[in-house]
């Protein structure tokens, strides 16, 4: 089970990109939050790398762990 985002304003950066993809899958998919729409066994490979920040994160919660720090 997804453990819940604690605080989605920590993520207020990236609502216009999480609306890009919500209009996207929108018919596709189940209507909700960017984080609902990502499967619980997701596997993410960034392409641009950042110093620090890994390149490929497996399952949502380690991405929710990765992207606030």
């Amino acid at each position: 089970m997804k453990a819940p985002i604690a605080d989605l304003a920590d993520f207020a950066a990236l609502e216009p990109f999480f609306r890009i993809i919500e209009q996207g899958l929108h018919g596709l998919a189940p209507p909700g939050h960017f984080f609902d729409l990502l499967a619980e066994d997701i596997t993410v490979d960034y392409v641009i790398t950042v110093p620090g920040y890994p390149r490929h994160i497996e399952c949502w919660a380690s991405l929710g762990v990765t992207t606030t720090g």
